[in-house]
């Protein structure tokens, strides 16, 4: 009955109000043998994974679980946006809002290079509408959805701008693109099937899905999502289990690849000599001074009986391979394949895994090697019972071994390869008692191939999972005996068969691919490592990556690094792995201290630094306000970034103001001048109104110099595009600011006032906008002004900045302090010994810091200091506004005062506790160091919405005595 009525309702929603017919629409009442059926006949969907159904917005709604659950429908022109008009529609009911990307409707397939569009709840628990127009284009909402609660989710498309509504409410309206160009992509539900693996899995329940092939009017979708559905009882989510406890996982480009690793080939790929088709496993071991490396091999398919387990053996460390031995080619319906190595008082052990028919009584089958003979004897079956080993036995202290795996056994559904472990008999390596570690219900799909961390009693058992791109994750409290349910990790990793160890550094390292942005690409290959004597990870590197032209071994976009192996031998880490897309086999050779993580630069060098309560508020600072905030008297809504400057007598002040959002086309650069030490100020008059189309010009910095007084200005196109600096001359006659033209290119925005070197040449320190936006200076040519020359500092290795920056000089040595980005509240380090013109890369250093902009100097009195918000438990909360001090001479901090807290009401300017305090600049005259800094009010009273709300501020100053500022 639901499905005439609603086919129905989809024809006609009121008496008054026709609508087209959609030309799609599921119902989604219910699963018929793997069907779901579309109302009109045309798109009949095909379940993946166990859909159930559960109560609906009328009648019954499928429940998706997030992991292995969606619905896939053949590519239809009218599932494709085109031009459009276009709209979709669908009643959502999200058990778990937030923190992965969570698909509702979508037509895409990235692996092919299929994109068009999706509507999802993204990581923000924002509905948002992606489309693929010259890249992502997106569309938003204001809404983040209750677990539980259902809501009606619409968007419109057409003449290039999307509009989304929620609960028939419009709350998002962008320019998106004239058209999407139309794939052979499969439209799908809850999720996206690429490439045969699904990703952005939905958790919850979809109801009501329409596509029509107009735009819908807001009366239509107002009456479309005009009811009041019960909501659901959302289970109890377990959170993830902490595997990862570094700053946020960086993406694969942004991950540090390990210098200094040797790379060689154990197995050539295809087409080789050999016939080989298939290879997998890499077991590797040291044993008398030799390197031994076994892998299942294949002139058929995978997990067949043709199936065999090879050997070769390296006398030099991995460069050169003896020829293949064949440690067991089974016989008849009998395969063996890839296994384990350990070596035990003189003795050569392998465990491999073997199978009958196509992967049927998967067991492990033990050899020796005879060393006189070299080959390899037999010693049987040692476990049955589907258990599959992945690596090497560690000795426990209970005096018995654990070697790690996955039972393999096709009667447990979708949970039908559970990761396991074999527990010897003491020293007894023929006999091996198989504990099968469970997995939580609702996982899905798992494929348990796993590895183990030995902590004392203490075994944590990693496994890949199947259904999802993470690690899962168990423990056991009794040397493996007994395990809790294994259950998903924080740690992204691809489905591939992970690699753990401990180093003979105390660091815990876990091989694969784990990156915050591979999904289920097995590339590239990664290692995380932990800090010595830590049981979680926080640090990732890549150990290769597909594309290696230098070589040796395959280069290619589409190399995979599937099933690693690592040994430790001699300072060095020996990683074994396979190119399954190419049947070989290589080696990765790194030597220990690349692994280790670098000690932070030092900048603080005093007793430890305070925490914001405790740290001593200067006295008699003296505060002014240059510019309030009254957008209801100026129509000015963004202001920041304060520059100062004395000339001739009078303070200066200039700013970046908006009436529209924060770094648009309509930003203009403008100035005050107060006569009295910033104690009152004249009117505000525009230095440059970027009256060229598309141009904003925003804050910038001062220099008065040879009677002149100059301004150099970041400025752009549209919103932060091509962003440069342009310089700017007062004409004192009549107080217009002469346009002197760009000045520095490259993405160059100056944040310090430029600095006269040794050599001559003056710098200014800012950011390169763009291509990671790094720190940056720029340095003149000699007194020309006109013209500057832009160096990018090299970023830090496997760190996400917005390299806002601000140097100090020690000779020709320059010191470049910059911002790190929004994650990590650190100041990053880099040096310069000769006048800026090379530089180290930004590292971490010892000082906390918020991630704002900072502002560094030299005082008369030869202290450094620093002003930003720098307390040990800040975080990246930019108050209280600080200054950090040297000793007089020295260039690392001792001292650390505070300027002002958020809460100030005392007075002048604006008090609040969430009060931010950003974008400080300072200078020194007469005695005084006059600090400005922009301040949000908390936001109060502010006026606009989305971007328009962005840095709302009041510009303000504190006038501090240089004698308040000495350290003891």
């Amino acid at each position: 009955m639901k499905r005439i009525l609603g086919f129905a309702l989809g024809l006609m929603l009121t008496q008054a109000q026709a609508v087209v017919p959609p030309a799609a629409r599921w119902t989604l009442d219910a699963v018929d043998g793997g069907k779901v059926e579309e109302a009109g006949g045309m798109h009949h969907g095909q379940a993946h994974g166990a859909l159930k159904t559960a109560p609906g917005v009328e009648g019954k709604s499928l429940f998706f679980d997030g992991a292995a659950t969606l619905v896939t429908v053949p590519s239809a022109p009218e599932l494709s946006i085109g031009e459009g008009p276009f709209t979709v529609a669908a009643w959502v009911n999200a058990y778990a809002p937030g923190g992965s990307q969570q698909m509702i409707s979508a037509k895409n397939n990235y692996s092919v290079n299929q994109r068009e569009w999706g509507l999802m709840l993204d990581r923000d628990a924002h509905f948002r509408f992606y489309v693929q127009a010259k890249g992502w284009k997106t569309a938003g909402s204001k809404t983040q959805p209750k677990p539980g609660v259902w809501h009606h989710v619409a968007v419109t498309f057409e003449n290039g701008r999307a509009r989304i509504y929620v609960n028939g409410k419009l709350e998002g309206d962008e320019p998106l693109g004239a058209s999407v160009v139309a794939t052979s992509a499969p439209f799908s539900l809850g999720g996206v099937h690429n490439g045969g693996n699904t990703m952005q899995q939905f958790l919850g329940a979809l109801d009501e899905v329409a596509v029509w092939r107009a735009a819908l009017s807001a009366e239509e979708i107002a009456a479309l999502a005009d009811k009041q559905p019960a909501p659901h009882k959302v289970p109890e989510i377990a959170k993830p289990v902490s595997l990862w406890s570094g700053d946020e996982l960086p993406k694969s480009a942004d991950i540090q690849t390990l210098p200094g690793v040797a790379f060689h080939i154990i197995k050539k790929q295809r087409p080789d000599t050999d016939g080989c088709r298939w290879t997998l496993g890499i077991g590797l071991v040291w044993h008398n001074g030799k390197l031994y490396a076994s892998y299942g091999f294949n002139k058929g398919s995978e997990n067949t009986p043709t199936e065999e387990a090879h050997v070769r053996v390296s006398g030099d460390g991995g460069r050169t391979w003896g020829a293949p031995v064949v440690m067991d080619h089974g016989e008849g319906n009998l395969g063996v394949s890839h296994g384990v190595f350990l070596s035990h008082k003189e003795r050569l052990w392998a465990f491999m895994g073997a199978f009958y028919d196509k992967f049927q009584r998967t067991h492990t089958r033990a050899y020796t090697l005879n060393e006189a003979t070299g080959a390899w004897e037999p010693k049987g079956v040692v476990v049955d019972a589907g258990f599959w080993p992945m690596q090497e036995p560690q000795k426990m202290a209970d005096g018995n071994w654990v070697m790690a795996g996955a039972r393999v056994d096709r009667g447990d559904g979708d949970q039908w390869a559970l990761p396991a472990v074999a527990i010897s008999r003491g020293e007894d390596f023929t006999k091996w008692d198989l504990v099968v570690i469970p997995a939580a219900p609702e996982l899905g799909r798992v494929w348990g191939e796993s590895t183990v961390l030995v902590e004392g009693k203490r075994l944590v058992n990693i496994s890949r999972y199947g259904a999802k791109p993470l690690a899962l994750v168990s423990f056991s409290e009794d040397f493996g005996r007994t395990w809790t349910s294994t259950r998903p990790s924080n740690l992204p990793m691809a489905t591939s068969k992970p690699y753990a160890g401990v180093l003979s550094t105390g660091q815990r390292y876990l091989v694969c691919t784990t990156t915050a942005d591979s999904g289920n690409g097995r590339s590239p290959l990664t290692i995380a490592l932990s800090r010595p004597g830590e049981t979680t990870f926080s640090h990732v590197f890549v150990i290769r990556r597909s594309v290696y032209p230098e070589g040796p071994g395959v280069s290619d976009p589409r190399a995979d690094f599937s099933y690693p192996y690592a040994v430790e031998h001699e300072g060095k880490l020996y990683v074994g792995y396979t190119h399954k897309s190419h049947a070989a086999n290589e080696l990765a050779v790194i030597p220990l201290p690349a692994l280790q993580e670098p000690e932070p630069v030092a900048l603080w060098t005093g007793a430890p630094l305070p925490k914001t309560a405790e740290a001593t508020v200067l006295a008699n600072i003296a505060f002014r306000v240059i510019k309030p905030y009254e957008f209801q008297k100026d129509g000015y809504r963004f202001l920041h970034g304060v520059a100062l400057v004395f000339h001739k007598g009078k303070l200066y002040a200039s700013f970046g103001h908006n009436k529209g959002g924060e770094n648009t086309d309509t930003e203009e650069a403008r100035v005050r001048v107060s006569g009295d030490g910033g104690a009152t100020w004249g009117p505000v008059s525009t230095i440059d109104p970027g009256d060229e189309p598309g141009v904003g010009v925003s804050h910038g910095v001062f220099l008065s110099h040879g009677g002149r007084l100059w301004a150099f200005h970041g400025a752009y196109t549209g919103t932060m595009n091509n962003v440069h600096t342009r310089a700017y001359v007062l004409n004192e006659a009549d107080g217009t600011w002469e346009h002197k033209g760009t000045v520095a290119e490259g993405g160059f925005w100056p944040l310090q006032e430029p600095i006269r070197m040794a050599d001559g040449n003056w710098i200014m320190s800012g950011i390169s906008v763009g291509k990671g936006n790094p720190a940056a200076v720029a340095i003149s040519r000699g007194e020309d002004f006109t013209h500057w020359d832009l160096v990018v500092i090299p970023e830090p290795a496997g760190m996400k900045m917005w390299g806002e920056s601000t140097v100090f000089l020690d000779g020709r040595r320059v010191v470049n302090i910059a911002r790190c980005d929004g994650k990590q509240p650190v100041a990053l380090v880099a040096f310069s010994e000769d006048c800026g013109r090379t530089w180290s890369a930004s590292r971490p250093s010892n000082l906390p810091m918020a991630a704002s902009k900072p502002y560094a100097g030299t005082l008369s009195t030869g202290q450094r200091y620093l002003v930003c918000s720098t307390t040990a438990d800040g975080g990246n909360r930019r108050h209280p506004l600080t200054i950090a001090l040297t000793r007089p001479g020295e260039t690392t901090f001792s001292q650390v005062f505070v300027i002002r807290h958020a809460l100030f009401p005392e007075g002048p300017g604006e008090s609040h506790a969430r009060a931010s305090l950003a974008y400080p600049y300072a200078i020194e005259h007469e005695g005084m160091l006059f600090v400005g800094y922009s301040n949000s009010g908390g936001g109060v009273g502010r006026v606009g919405e989305n971007r328009e709300l962005w840095n709302n501020n009041s510009a303000e100053l504190a006038a501090i005595p240089v004698e308040a500022l000495t350290v003891e």
